[in-house]
């Protein structure tokens, strides 16, 4: 195969690309969206109601108050973020602003362009300080729908 015959066959590849592989391949942005989150058990806090909250990115994007058994909270899309390489979710259940207490971190996870899947949503379950919860999420090119 001469070097023109390998190069047009490079070309035909790059150009049979989906836009999510293209994007992939051009270093594109991506979106990772949080479908839900459920209280599997809650505990961390002892008196009352857990009082989640899940930070992406190291921006706090959703407060809640949640009881086990209560039915998953739905985002319905509208809680997303941006990422090039790595978004960091994170849960926390917030203790209040007293000084003797602490918000308890309930754990968190990396997501990575390398999840990119049309159509899959995933789920991860975190567990800490007493209470154990679930979350769904889905990651697509920045552009494209979920």
């Amino acid at each position: 195969m001469s070097n023109l015959d390998k190069m047009t066959a490079n070309e035909q590849l790059f150009t049979e690309l989906t836009p999510e592989q293209a994007a992939v391949v051009e270093g594109g942005a991506f979106k990772l969206y949080i479908g839900s989150i459920e209280a599997l058990k809650t505990g961390a806090d002892p008196v009352g109601n857990d009082e989640p909250y899940l930070v992406l990115n190291g921006k706090r994007v959703w407060t809640g108050s949640m009881s086990t058994g209560d039915p998953a909270v739905n985002f319905k899309n509208n809680l997303s973020v941006e990422f090039d390489q790595i978004a960091t979710v994170s849960l926390y259940e917030d203790d209040g602003n007293h000084w003797y207490n602490r918000n308890d971190f309930i754990g968190s996870f990396d997501v990575n362009p390398s999840q990119l899947n049309l159509g899959t949503v995933y789920s991860k379950e975190l567990s800490g300080g007493g209470s154990k919860y679930k979350l769904t999420y889905a990651v697509q090119v920045s552009s494209g729908p979920f």
